[in-house]
This record gives structure tokens, sequence and C-alpha cells, in this order.
């Protein structure tokens, strides 16, 4: 009951540490009751509202604690959304708040929009007092990186972003912080691409395609010495993985979805991709190293 009200509280105008203030006071005020009204709830809290902070501050409050039917939307040209929290603070986080501040910060906007009776908003307005609100709580940098980042949505073709690099690298760990912070639901591994492939081509297909990337240099020529087996063998098991590779892309292409594709494997494919350019979607290739092998 703490944090709804808590959250009625501020929708009404109170501030976070006002309303979480009141909340308490409620708590206690009920405590012993088994049973509360709304009608005594609102009436209460008015009152412990004036007790704590004067009558000034009920006055300018919105009148309603559970305003009924009353939604606030976002519009962008033809197509309208319910405004929501969780979304508003992954794309805050995105300029590398804290979620939890992000959260606030979403929180604080909503509340604000509710006090001032904005129940329909266009996205671009609400983009623009977001930015508005990082600029002045953090620093004029951090709001830039926020409208960088908001940006993919208004991309008119899909963000692929392929992540390569050795093993050990962070790969893996970068694609999942990427997602998050660009509110990019699709990520994809060459290895489980790879494993796919692995059911449709026997070993007696395609043997490369079977051995690991350690391993790659196994069935290599024995003219070649160890080192050229190895690369050789790798740049093989690279070259028929990117088949796999690019049908993903193409399917996430057609379906204007963006993605991130991580892996080992991308290393020789994303030459090919820079050379395709931006003719259907924007692809961002990028290469995770090592420069002290120790820390490997």
């Amino acid at each position: 009951m703490r944090g709804m009200l808590a959250h009625k509280l501020m929708q009404r105008g109170l501030s976070f540490d006002q309303a979480y203030q009141i909340s308490k006071d409620a708590r206690s005020y009920f405590q012993q009751q088994a049973e509360v009204t709304t009608e005594s709830l609102m009436q209460s809290v008015d009152e412990l509202i004036v007790a704590r902070y004067g009558q000034e501050v009920l006055k300018e409050l919105n009148s309603e604690l559970f305003p009924s039917g009353k939604q606030i939307s976002v519009y962008r040209r033809n197509a309208t959304a319910p405004f929501s929290k969780g979304l508003l603070t992954q794309s805050i986080t995105s300029a590398g708040v804290k979620p939890e501040e992000a959260y606030q910060i979403a929180f604080y906007m909503e509340a604000d929009l509710m006090k001032h009776g904005i129940f329909r908003i266009s996205k671009k307005k609400l983009f623009d007092e977001v930015y508005k609100t990082i600029s002045k709580k953090y620093s004029p940098k951090i709001a830039e990186l926020y409208k960088l980042a908001s940006r993919i949505d208004e991309l008119d073709k899909p963000l692929i972003i392929y992540i390569g690099g050795a093993s050990g690298t962070g790969k893996s760990v970068m694609a999942t912080f990427l997602a998050g912070r660009l509110g990019i639901n699709k990520i994809t591994g060459t290895d489980t691409i790879r494993e796919i492939m692995r059911l449709v081509f026997k070993r007696d297909l395609l043997p490369s395609l079977h051995n690991s990337s350690i391993k790659a240099g196994i069935g290599m020529p024995k003219t070649l010495d160890k080192s050229n087996r190895v690369i050789g063998g790798f740049c093989l098991q690279a070259q028929q993985v990117s088949v796999g590779v690019k049908a993903v892309v193409d399917r996430a292409v057609k379906e204007k979805t963006s993605m991130i594709i991580e892996g080992i494997h991308l290393l020789p494919y994303m030459q090919q991709i820079l050379k395709e350019g931006t003719k259907r979607a924007y692809h961002i290739p990028i290469t995770l190293s090592l420069m002290n092998e120790k820390h490997h």
C-alpha cells in the first residue's frame, strides 16, 4: 500500500520525499485498522498533508487521489500509445543514467504531467522535457547522449550491430550491455548460428564447420605450417558461418528489426558488410581486442 500511495501522491504533485513521508504517516495512522475505505483514506491523507506541510501545499495539489479513467497517451504522427514509465526509463538509461535514477525521472515526469492535467503529449515534446531534465540534473553531455540514443526509434532503416573479436574479449557482455542501453531486443551469437548449421550440414559434408575455432586447422593441407593451417581453417569456417549470418541479417532487415550479432566468426564477414553500405540497413561493425595478452 505504501508504494502505491506514494505513487498516487506524486501524481497529485508532491515531491518524491514528501509523498514517501506522507505514505509512511498514513501507514502508521491506519496501522490498527483492519479495513480502510477509499473516502476515509483520501480525507485522512489530506489531513496528514496539512499537518506536515500546511494548507497551501494541499491547495496546489490535484484534488483526486485516485483519478478514474485518466491515462496519459503519447502520440507520434498517426500512432498513439499509453505512457510507459518502463519504456521511458529504458531510454534514459541509454545515456548512462543509473536505472533507479532513470526510473525516478520517469516517475516525476508522469507526476508532473498529471499535475498539470496533460493527458496527451507528443513524443517530441516528451523527449524535449526529458532532455531538459537530464541536462539540468546531470550535464549537457549526458543529455546529448540521451538525444543520440533516442534517435534509434526515428531511423528509417533497422540498425544491425556486429561485435567481433577473439574468445574472451567480452563480446557477449558488450552485446547484452548495448542491447539494454539502446532498447534492442534481438541478440544472436554466431555460435548459435553455427550449431543450427551443424544440424543441417553433417560432418562428412562440411567437416570444418564441426571443428571448434581452436582446432580449425584440422583437415587443412599438411603442406602449410601450423599457423597458416589454423588461420586458413578459421577463415574457411567463418566463410561457412557467414552464410547463416547473412540469412539472419536478411530476415531482420526484411522485418525492419534492429539487432545485435556477436561472435568470433564475424571478423572476415564485417569487411564484406562495409562494402554493402546503408542501402537496406545501418550496419555498425565493432571489433573488441585486448592490447595486453595477460588480461585475456
